[in-house]
């Protein structure tokens, strides 16, 4: 499961992104910028319960 936080506003630059939600059996097993400028993580989930995740997106400006 890859979940996005918010795109940066135009003229600023994503340089970093956190996560939070319920951990339980939730794995990050990638967190990353994308080429939209936003943050990415990529969870996987070996729990029994679906997970909820939600992901932000620090930007600096100007870029």
């Amino acid at each position: 499961m890859t979940v996005l936080g918010g795109i940066c506003p135009a003229g600023t630059l994503v340089v970093a992104g956190e996560w939070s939600g319920s951990a339980l059996g939730v794995d990050v097993t990638a967190s990353e910028s994308v080429v939209d400028n936003r943050w990415s993580v990529t969870f996987t989930n070996g729990g029994a319960l679906e997970p909820t995740v939600t992901v932000s997106s620090s930007c600096v400006g100007p870029a």
